[in-house]
């Protein structure tokens, strides 16, 4: 709702930036989350939009009756009334009402006017001045209007009347100490004579629900500001049902009010006698009648409704203490806090009463003192009624005066029911979350559980805070490899990888300096190639590359992590050749401009081509070089030496036999390798130009021969996965997950929530954007799938009360 000042009038903006814009045009169903989302989006304090968005609530009202989930589509029937009622938002657009109630000339009499109704759906409450000025002119205008769908409980008509009266007088009391208004009358209307006979009656022997409304109804009014209007003049009934076609001009009766407000008052609807009972002598009248507590064949407390056993056993108490101050057996020490004694009561009559329910047979048998039947499952624990009339096992470590009798003869409880499984859960949280035997060890110290550890897997696995300690990120399946490591027949280093490993002291003049060394690996090949970086900045990097590219040749592709030197290079090089591009900075570097493609951060997996030669370098330099600190040129050699070494490991399996070929090595391709056995010779009475033919023939062949070995031996040794085989589940955007960090502990790690997701070339999704609380600030971060834990919770506890999710999401901001 906003206020347009040129014209001095209320309107609305239809624009709900907060929805998918495809839920908008009719191309998707919207989801429960979205669908509240977009009527939670629509601001109107004053209740103009009430004659629609009546529909709106009771829509929602059926989402949840039907228990739709956050993330799931609306039904068939659903989303055809959602489409109907998103049509009908769009004439909100056109929607105009002024801002002034009033303002034509001198006023002589202001009244208020509130029309209430109810129907079976919902009840409402629409507010009017009524203007009078000195030329005997009548305005009318609108002030204020509130809906609200009747309770899921049904409830008869006239009690959803009394709630709309309820309601309006709310409304009239708002509107009165909102505006500094003189009124000279008040007037209430409603179409139900039940709700005027109730409000007007003088006897007051009412039910509890009839007469604390109409007390509150009459604290507020009197009995002569309430009439009678017939339904087709009552504006409030616009707003109690869905309809369509819903006008909403200037000229509307929503906006105007009934059009017997602008006649004089003797022309107004009077009191006329109709058919209609009035229930305040019969039904709705209370009755006097003696207090009687009765035994019903249902526990009045029902254990599903809870979820802690401590909460439970409280409430018993409070009911009990209750009980025995309505038959006057007050106790002087009740009129603070529970007892130990009134909470020890509760416990064992809702014991008590979980034996009745599961064992009904054995109950019988104690009392008559009679032997349980073969097929019950306590009957190796001979079970017998103490003096409370709780069913106990009567075992055989009575001589054990080590453990208390509660151990000795522990209550016993049945698997199967649902005060057990919050006794357990009770005792698992007293517990710290402990493994089973533990806890079970813990619990036979009170009570003996039919099959334990059933029901204690039951709860371990629907325990919020074990979950948050089992919380594992699950690796999706190891994906394929890109065309990177897959495309034969290229020149080395065409797609390479780059890291830095450091760092090394080397000696200069006196003191000692750090060194780092940059690696750079091809991809298709697994050859190396190694520089000399004599610190981690970006012109370091640089110049590392150049170096590299003016050596190696061209590259096409350049992978690395996500360091902050190589950002800084590549933010660099793409400034340097925006600036320059002419042909001679490109014949000087003798390259082609470089794709550079960095990996997901904190995700080393990625770039395990390169993790794994850094390795191998660092395994030859531990056994070459000797010196602690040795000198600049001195670790240059080294480093050569070590590139060389590296590049002459086999790429495929050793020969067995003598007259195998030598296995394939990067070096095969980075020198020739010419004096093979099988490496056709040099024929000395060539004459000289022919020899260079035939030598430029030999290095194709010698090409040829690695490029074709290359696939035929060491490209199918790449279809195997090592790890991670195994097909997961997908994080899915809105998850609430862990960012799992090997170098904090667990405690430390930073909860977040998934906000959006990326897929591989293989449509599963590896990457995801997550939304996290950095010292109080929000912020995002790109995470592999690999460091997130999801966390599994439940429904009912995300959108409900529960204690752990809240405190996840207040953690997140």
């Amino acid at each position: 709702m906003r206020w347009q000042v040129a014209t001095d009038d209320f309107r609305f903006n239809v624009e709900y930036h907060r929805v998918p814009s495809s839920v908008l045009s009719g191309d998707r169903v919207p989801t429960k989350r979205e669908y509240l989302s977009l009527v939670m989006s629509t601001f109107d304090p004053l209740g103009f939009l009430c004659c629609l968005m009546v529909t709106a609530k009771l829509l929602l009202r059926e989402i949840w009756r039907q228990k739709i989930q956050w993330d799931e589509p609306l039904p068939e029937e659903l989303s055809k009334a959602f489409a109907i009622w998103r049509k009908e938002m769009d004439a909100v657009g056109q929607f105009r009402c002024p801002r002034h109630y009033f303002g034509r000339g001198a006023v002589r009499a202001v009244e208020l006017h509130v029309f209430v109704d109810a129907s079976q759906a919902a009840f409402a409450a629409v507010a009017y001045w009524r203007v009078t000025y000195e030329d005997d002119d009548v305005q009318v205008s609108f002030v204020s209007a509130k809906t609200k769908c009747a309770p899921m409980r049904t409830m008869t008509i006239p009690r959803l009347e009394l709630q709309a009266a309820v309601l309006g007088t709310r409304l009239m009391n708002t509107v009165k100490e909102e505006h500094s208004v003189v009124i000279t009358d008040l007037v209430l209307w409603t179409d139900s004579k039940t709700v005027l006979r109730w409000i007007g009656s003088t006897h007051r022997r009412y039910k509890q629900f009839v007469g604390n409304r109409v007390a509150e109804i009459l604290e507020s009014s009197k009995v002569s500001q309430w009439r009678w209007v017939p339904t087709t003049d009552n504006a409030a009934d616009d707003a109690t049902r869905s309809q369509k076609g819903v006008d909403l001009s200037q000229e509307s009766r929503w906006l105007r009010g009934p059009a017997f407000l602008r006649q004089p008052a003797a022309s107004w609807p009077g009191p006329e006698e109709g058919t209609e009972r009035a229930p305040d002598a019969h039904d709705e009248e209370e009755m006097p009648s003696e207090f009687a507590l009765v035994m019903a064949d249902e526990f009045v407390i029902p254990f599903q409704r809870f979820s802690s056993f401590s909460r439970l056993v409280r409430t018993t108490a409070w009911v009990l203490r209750f009980a025995r101050w309505c038959r006057k057996q007050r106790n002087e020490l009740e009129e603070y806090g529970l007892t130990a004694a009134e909470c020890k009561a509760a416990e064992n009559l809702l014991v008590r009463q979980a034996q009745l329910e599961s064992f009904p047979d054995e109950m019988r048998s104690a009392e008559t003192g009679q032997d349980v039947g073969r097929s019950s499952d306590i009957r190796g624990l001979v079970p017998y009624l103490d003096e409370d009339g709780i069913l106990r096992a009567y075992g055989r470590i009575d001589a054990a005066l080590c453990m208390p009798y509660s151990a000795r003869r522990p209550v016993l409880l049945s698997h199967r029911h649902s005060l057990t499984e919050l006794i357990v859960r009770d005792f698992h949280a007293r517990m710290k979350h402990q493994n089973v035997d533990a806890t079970i060890a813990e619990i036979r110290t009170k009570f003996w559980v039919t099959k334990m550890r059933r029901v204690m897997r039951r709860v371990i696995s629907s325990c919020n805070e074990c979950k948050l300690q089992r919380a594992r990120p699950m690796p999706p399946i190891m994906g394929p490899h890109p065309e990177d490591r897959l495309d034969a027949g290229g020149w080395p280093f065409k797609y390479t990888g780059l890291d830095y490993f450091g760092p090394l002291l080397v000696t200069v003049s006196r003191h000692k300096e750090k060194r780092w060394v940059a690696l750079f690996t091809c991809l298709t090949t697994r050859a190396i190639h190694l520089e000399l970086a004599h610190d981690l900045s970006t012109d370091s990097c640089i110049i590392a590359i150049r170096n590299f590219v003016c050596r190696r040749g061209p590259v096409y592709r350049l992978r690395s992590d996500n360091g902050k030197n190589f950002v800084g290079a590549d933010r660099e090089a793409r400034r340097f050749g925006d600036v320059f591009e002419m042909e001679k900075i490109q014949s000087e570097l003798s390259s082609r401009s470089i794709e550079w493609v960095f990996n997901c951060p904190a995700n080393p997996s990625e770039g395990g081509v390169w993790e794994r030669m850094v390795q191998c370098v660092k395994r030859v330099l531990r056994h070459t070089l000797k010196e602690v600190a040795p000198r600049d040129h001195v670790l240059e050699s080294f480093l050569i030496e070590a590139e060389n070494i590296v590049n002459s490991r086999p790429l495929t399996h050793l020969p067995v036999d003598a007259d195998q070929e030598a296995p394939l090595t990067p070096n095969d391709l980075l020198k020739g390798v010419a004096n093979l056995p099988d490496t056709p010779g040099l024929d000395a009475e060539l004459p000289k130009e022919g020899s260079t033919r035939k030598q430029w023939r030999i290095a194709r062949l010698l090409r040829d021969r690695f490029w074709r070995r290359w696939v035929m031996e060491y490209l199918p040794t790449l279809v195997r996965r090592e790890k991670w085989c195994r097909r997961t589940e997908p994080i899915h955007q809105g998850d609430m997950v862990f960012v799992c960090d090997p170098a904090l502990a667990r405690r430390e790690w930073r909860k977040g929530i998934v906000e959006e997701i990326y897929s591989g070339a293989d449509g599963v999704v590896r990457r995801a954007k997550v939304r996290v609380n950095d010292n109080g600030l929000s912020r995002t971060m790109m995470r592999p799938v690999s460091k997130l834990a999801v966390l599994d919770l439940s429904e009912a506890v995300l959108h409900g009360v529960g204690d752990v999710a809240d405190r996840i999401l207040l953690s997140i901001g």
